[in-house]
């Protein structure tokens, strides 16, 4: 097995046995829909808390088309297929954003690599 392919494997197991387990069996709202806001290092949970939006959201089939579309833009007009990685962005008139760099404080390796994880577990 591949150095990929284990982190894949290893990935999936943590998501699916330990990250989604809690999220499944103590977190979602019956109720009220959607996940609680809050448990806290006690494991107590805090029905009352604020609901986060973005987490609630990201559950959500209409997020999920939306990310899809993301998805699809950034491989039609943001990858640089020539020399690697995707540019920052597009300014107003379409052009290409080519004075930020590619890989900058908040678009690192990590983030790149995460959310290539994400696609490669949840589109299968």
């Amino acid at each position: 097995m591949t150095k990929i392919e284990t982190l894949k494997q290893e990935a999936r197991e943590v998501l699916e046995n330990n990250i989604l387990r809690f999220w499944i069996d103590r977190m979602q709202d019956n109720e009220q829909g959607g996940f609680y806001g809050r448990i806290d290092n006690q494991n107590v949970l805090h029905a009352d808390a604020d609901k986060g939006a973005i987490l609630n959201a990201r559950i959500l089939e209409a997020a999920l088309e939306k990310a899809l579309r993301c998805w699809q833009y950034t491989k039609d007009y943001l990858i640089d297929y020539e020399n690697g990685e995707w540019y920052w962005s597009r300014h107003r008139d379409g052009s290409l954003n080519t004075v930020d760099d590619k890989a900058g404080f908040w678009k690192c390796p990590y983030h790149n690599g995460r959310m290539c994880l994400e696609i490669i577990e949840r589109v299968q």
